[in-house]
């Protein structure tokens, strides 16, 4: 799986989380999903994958609150 589609997963993860419809069996896929996302975007560097995380999640989260609304998470469909 690229970057690209790993991003996608990994904001819907975050997004569903912070509105508390991320389901129990999810959770486990989500946290390996954010790792990735660490090691891969930021050499594994906490402080720098947390700048950007905080610099995009508004954007993010708006955007899939326009999308999805409170529609609950199913990362199958993502």
């Amino acid at each position: 799986m690229n970057l690209a589609a790993v991003l996608v997963i990994f904001w819907h993860c975050d997004w569903a989380a912070s509105r508390a419809l991320l389901p129990n069996t999810e959770i486990m896929p989500c946290i390996e999903i954010t790792e990735i996302v660490k090691r891969e975007k930021f050499g594994g560097d906490w402080n720098l994958y947390l700048e950007w995380w905080r610099a995009n999640r508004d954007r993010e989260y708006a955007d899939r609150d326009r999308q999805l609304g409170h529609a609950g998470c199913n990362l199958a469909e993502t």
